[in-house]
């Protein structure tokens, strides 16, 4: 009896299982003067010069991914309410549920951090994102994966952020 339930406290105590890998790739964009690194086995996929997403091996049919989309923008996404920000969510996105809207610091920029859920084409899925301005760009972190298993990916999510640096051209 006292082996089940000690058996019962340890299974209690391990929680579930997070994605973790080393990061030993870098992604650097000269032009616009910044770097993170990525896990190697992740593929990447560069839609436009200033559209990079780094894809995670595929589990459960989709593979989670982070992203980076930089366009010009004038408006101050630091400073935008959470009633902005669901205004301007697109009218198609599915099942659209805003979870988290924050003020924040990311790589020592101002910026809002949102999480949401939706449903798309690979089904529902979770959202976070970084958004703020620098040098006149607008500058979206993407971080997404099926939301059963957004926390499986939180992990590796968060060490993936903690490396993105300014570092010299377009400072």
């Amino acid at each position: 009896m006292l082996f089940l339930a000690a058996s019962a406290l340890i299974v209690a105590s391990c929680g579930k299982a997070k994605y973790d890998a080393k990061l030993n790739q870098t992604h650097t964009n000269s032009e616009l003067g910044f770097s993170f690194a990525y896990p190697s086995g992740w593929d990447k996929a560069e839609y436009e010069p200033n559209v990079v997403f780094f894809q995670a091996p595929e589990r459960n049919n989709f593979s989670a991914s982070v992203g980076i989309i930089i366009s010009d923008e004038d408006k101050r996404f630091d400073e935008m309410t959470q009633n902005e920000f669901l205004g301007a969510v697109p009218k198609d996105i599915k099942d659209f549920n805003l979870i988290d809207f924050k003020k924040t610091a990311f790589a020592g920029q101002s910026c809002i951090m949102a999480v949401f859920d939706s449903t798309g084409n690979f089904g529902k899925t979770r959202q976070r994102e970084y958004v703020f301005n620098r040098n006149g760009k607008l500058y979206t972190l993407v971080f997404i994966a099926l939301q059963n298993d957004f926390e499986y990916y939180d992990n590796i999510f968060n060490k993936i952020a903690q490396t993105f640096t300014f570092n010299g051209a377009g400072s």
